[in-house]
């Protein structure tokens, strides 16, 4: 053999070794696709054939004997086939990956089926008249023959047709797998040197430039072939990263509430029976049951989009006080549990309570809006309680906490020798008071009045405000004298007459009593509201939010000074 001889079969026996190691890695691997795993195991079978039967044409080449011509007959009608059915193969591959759920056959690739087709029928009948496509000589050597090139006109009829489907459907690709398809039909060209030459140069002619091609084009499939499979596995696993994503996000989604970032109902209390139904005797927990109070009153005064930002608010507040361990769920629309793992310190539960509602109280204060949590704890010590029991021990004590006022927190602990209850409100309390003194020179200039005032039975008391109102309040005779009262503190007639209007037995009346539109669409929303001009040049906002005291239903009037707020 020649020297390009033993250069070209070391070449396709490499080639080989990586079809060999492309199919394999094909064959393992998880492809939902499986159309296009099985074409693509043809198509690198194909290669191998295709490169065997070129190998074999190089080695038995000029050798005497009757078994190196039958040799050369087979393998070059090998190379022949496989040129054409590799042609449906790739075609096939396209329509593949570029389907969408189309069943009907593009024209294009049908033309490709029947030109493979016809050129598979013409190489049969061509092994029965000599000379057709081929011959072998004397001497055993191949030669091409006139007709070789209608069977290479038939390829590239059908490459032509195969690359409009390519160019049709560009779109629905990505662009390295639409550029190493392009491969498939450029690389041929400029495989070799002298095909370069040949082609881009315009040495030669027409035959020089088809046996260029036809000599080097085994390898050339093989070449595009690897570099198409490599790049759309290159995207295969881009496209599975992409689905794992969606597959976390879509999980994701499916346990947290998009609102808050929490733990949905379902995902928080799924977690929470973990840790609790396998707690041991040395185990311990904090079940933390946390309402908005008034929710509704928040909604329907600032708006459901301020009622979202005080959703969100409290989440967040409450997740800042958790370890990675906690669990921390949104249960309903403004209830949330909070399970801090191995809490078993009274001191530090209450510190993270108190610490808490600081937190809120500064962020109301700042916003000028009055939105407050009210907190029911179990406090868990041991092994033997269910989730069921646990909920229901911190559930009570939210009930409680509502019952003595809201705004309050009660923490009942449990163990095996019973039950020991622990309020905290107090402590609550007087931690907000300090708080509240410490920017007591910030607010000092604002003009807000609270008075408790009841019609059916004359209650009234300052709640807030000076001391010049507070004097006149206790001297006051009856309802309608404080209600004067609260309106001298505006300058305009006319804003006198609002509140006074405004705060009437008579107007009272129809909101709690006699009519029952005010009192299902306004008085029992929560807070009744009007605005008027105040005595500082601005406006204020009167609000009647009501209230039950030892059975005796009344409101707070809160007077609020808008220009001030904004300012």
């Amino acid at each position: 053999m020649d020297r390009t001889a033993v250069f070209n079969i070391a070449f396709e026996m490499w080639g080989i070794l990586i079809c060999l190691f492309a199919f394999a890695v094909i064959f393992l691997q998880k492809n939902n696709n499986r159309d296009k795993k099985n074409i693509s195991l043809c198509m690198e079978a194909a290669c191998i054939i295709l490169l065997t039967a070129d190998m074999l044409t190089w080695y038995y080449q000029g050798k005497a004997g009757q078994t190196a011509y039958y040799m050369l007959k087979i393998s070059n009608f090998g190379v022949f086939f496989i040129n054409y059915l590799y042609m449906t193969l790739f075609t096939f591959y396209l329509l593949v990956i570029l389907n969408r759920g189309e069943t009907k056959m593009p024209a294009r690739a049908r033309g490709v089926v029947v030109l493979s087709a016809a050129g598979i029928v013409l190489l049969i009948i061509s092994q029965f008249s000599d000379k057709m496509f081929y011959y072998i000589d004397d001497n055993n050597f191949y030669h091409r023959s006139s007709g070789y090139l209608v069977a290479q006109l038939i390829a590239a009829a059908g490459l032509v047709l195969s690359f409009l489907i390519l160019l049709q459907y560009k779109k629905r690709l990505e662009k390295r797998v639409f550029w190493s398809s392009v491969l498939y039909f450029i690389l041929p060209c400029i495989c070799t040197e002298e095909t370069a030459r040949l082609t881009f140069l315009k040495e030669g002619d027409a035959k020089r430039i088809m046996k260029s091609f036809t000599q080097e084009y085994p390898i050339s499939v093989v070449a595009s072939t690897q570099i198409m499979f490599a790049v759309d596995m290159v995207e295969m696993d881009r496209s599975l990263a992409r689905s794992r994503q969606e597959v976390e996000r879509t999980k994701y989604e499916a346990e947290h509430d998009l609102l808050t970032g929490m733990y949905n109902k379902t995902a928080g209390m799924q977690r929470i029976r973990e840790y609790i139904d396998n707690m041991t005797d040395e185990d311990s927990a904090s079940l933390v049951f946390v309402d908005i109070d008034d929710f509704k009153s928040v909604n329907d005064t600032y708006g459901h989009a301020v009622g979202d930002y005080w959703i969100e608010k409290v989440a967040k507040l409450l997740r800042s006080d958790c370890y990675e361990e906690d669990v921390a769920c949104r249960y309903g629309g403004d209830e949330y549990i909070v399970l801090h793992k191995g809490l078993s310190d009274i001191s530090v539960l209450e510190s993270k309570v108190i610490r808490f509602a600081r937190k809120l109280q500064r962020k109301t204060m700042e916003r000028g809006q009055n939105v407050h949590c009210s907190a029911g704890i179990c406090q868990i010590n041991g092994s033997g309680f269910s989730t069921e029991e646990c909920m229901n021990v911190a559930d009570t004590a939210l009930y409680e906490a509502k019952k003595k006022g809201k705004n309050v927190s009660v923490i009942h602990s449990i163990n095996r020798d019973g039950t020991d209850r622990v309020t905290v409100l107090d402590k609550i309390e007087s931690d907000i008071k300090k708080a509240q003194s410490r920017v007591e020179a910030r607010i000092a200039y604002m003009y807000t009045d609270i008075i408790y005032v009841n019609y059916e039975n004359d209650k009234y008391r300052v709640i807030k405000g000076d001391s010049e109102l507070n004097n006149a309040v206790s001297c006051a005779n009856n309802y309608d004298e404080v209600i004067g009262l609260i309106s001298n503190r505006f300058d305009s007639d006319r804003s006198r007459k609002i509140v006074r209007d405004f705060l009437s037995r008579e107007r009272m009346e129809s909101y709690t009593g006699g009519n029952t539109e005010y009192q299902t669409e306004n008085f029992l929303r929560g807070v009744l509201s009007v605005s008027c001009a105040n005595n500082h040049g601005g406006a204020s906002l009167i609000h009647a939010i009501p209230v039950e005291e030892d059975g005796d239903r009344g409101y707070f009037v809160v007077v609020q000074d808008l220009d001030i707020y904004a300012g």
